[in-house]
């Protein structure tokens, strides 16, 4: 193999270690969260288009898809605080 080919291989490994190490991160701080905090069960209905757009973000981003809907719905929710408490604009 040439000098390249193997620079290449390298950087390779290195980015599979680097998501690997991600996909753990991510299940320990998932883990931690939901044994940390006291949660519910909600069900939602959605379409099957609409759910496999979001199990292939979940698994674009190493999540579970109940973890997506989390962040989402807790990104919403902070989001909209904000703008409440923001002051209105006359």
């Amino acid at each position: 193999m040439t000098l390249y080919a193997n620079h290449v291989i390298h950087l390779l490994t290195n980015v599979n270690i680097v998501l690997k190490i991600k996909n753990i991160f991510t299940k320990v701080q998932s883990f931690i969260i939901e044994k940390s905090m006291k949660t519910v069960t909600v069900g939602v209905r959605m379409t099957p288009e609409m759910r496999d757009k979001l199990q292939g973000m979940a698994d674009k981003d190493m999540r579970s898809l109940s973890n997506l809907v989390l962040k989402i719905l807790t990104e919403y929710l902070l989001e909209h605080e904000k703008k409440s408490s923001e002051p209105e604009e006359t």
